[in-house]
């Protein structure tokens, strides 16, 4: 199926504004704001591909699907939605994230976590696994895991965004986002996802493996709690 260029077709936000507010978030624990919205589908859902496992026996019981466009609730989920204006960085890295292979699939499909932040890479399956990192920015990997395992990797640099494929078992696709600052999510069930954000000024950034990137600006105050969706119009 070949979609046209897409188009943001309405956007369904409520904000309240406050122009006096500086440029620059704030940092101070006390003027926090929870940005919350829903990455919006709107068009036919394509169908699936069903992938054929059988080269491999341990994965020849899962019946396994492309995950590239997963639309709930009419929300599309794995959308990665972050911060791309300037923004002071708080100094503080968060604990680990997990890209787990499970079932003979990447999990979770979409990932994000902070330059400098741990990547655990697991593989949960009982076979030979594999984690191949094509990065620009990034120094690439490639990490083979023939049993049960955990292997760590840190990104130094910020890079979004970074595809994972797997050697082994060619259906199998991620996709890492790294950031300088630690506002950052991914789009979950129903297509919702939250920010909680420093007040201040800010350009959103949505982007969808397939179907490309939206930003919006937005400006917030201590204790807003908005909402600001986007939506993805596929003809």
């Amino acid at each position: 199926m070949r979609y046209q260029k897409l188009g943001l077709c309405g956007v369904c936000a409520v904000l309240v504004f406050h122009w006096m507010v500086p440029a620059r978030a704030s940092q101070s624990a006390g003027e926090i704001a929870v940005l919350r919205g829903k990455i919006r589908f709107s068009g036919t859902v394509p169908l699936p591909v069903l992938f054929n496992t059988a080269p491999d026996p341990a994965c020849a019981a899962f019946a396994i699907t492309s995950e590239d466009v997963l639309v709930s609730d009419q929300g599309l989920e794995n959308v990665m939605v972050y911060v791309s204006s300037p923004v002071a960085n708080s100094g503080q890295i968060g604990s680990a994230v997990t890209l787990d292979q499970r079932d003979c699939r990447f999990d979770p499909h979409v990932v994000t976590l902070q330059a400098g932040q741990t990547l655990l890479v697991r593989n949960t399956d009982n076979t030979l696994q594999n984690v191949h990192a094509f990065t620009q920015a990034n120094t690439p990997f490639n990490i083979g895991q023939p049993i049960p395992m955990t292997t760590s990797h840190i990104f130094d640099q910020p890079e979004a965004q970074i595809p994972i494929r797997d050697d082994v078992h060619r259906w199998k696709s991620a996709y890492v986002g790294v950031f300088s600052h630690p506002y950052h999510t991914v789009s979950k069930a129903g297509g919702l996802y939250e920010l909680r954000l420093p007040a201040g000024s800010y350009e959103i950034t949505a982007w969808h493996e397939k179907f490309g990137t939206f930003q919006q600006s937005v400006v917030l105050k201590p204790g807003d709690n908005p909402s600001l969706d986007f939506v993805y119009n596929v003809r």
